[in-house]
């Protein structure tokens, strides 16, 4: 059986794996995008060659409300990320 690369490097990667991988995990080990290697995965169990689970997720975004609020006032992590450029990318903290 002839298989393109991506999907020869999915059915080795997920061979050796120890557990099951997510497609983001598969493909930052086989460094691709996400894309190819869930095209290939999808490919491969059409051929019965690997058994995909999906499991939903919560996406959260903001609101109108949220948007609002953000527009007018930085969020807290974009403050932490700009004094830290600010400070030449370390800061030493007193715990």
């Amino acid at each position: 059986m002839e298989l393109p690369q991506t999907h020869y490097d999915v059915l080795v990667r997920l061979n050796e794996a120890r557990e099951p991988l997510r497609i983001g995990e598969l493909a930052a080990q086989l460094r691709l995008d996400q894309s190819p290697v869930a095209a290939a995965c999808l490919e491969l169990a059409e051929r019965g060659l690997v058994q995909i689970h999906e499991t939903p997720f919560a996406e959260l975004s903001l609101g109108r409300e949220g948007q609002r609020f953000a527009a007018n006032r930085p969020l807290p992590e974009r403050v932490v990320v700009k004094v830290l450029r600010e400070c030449g990318g370390r800061l030493a903290a007193n715990l």
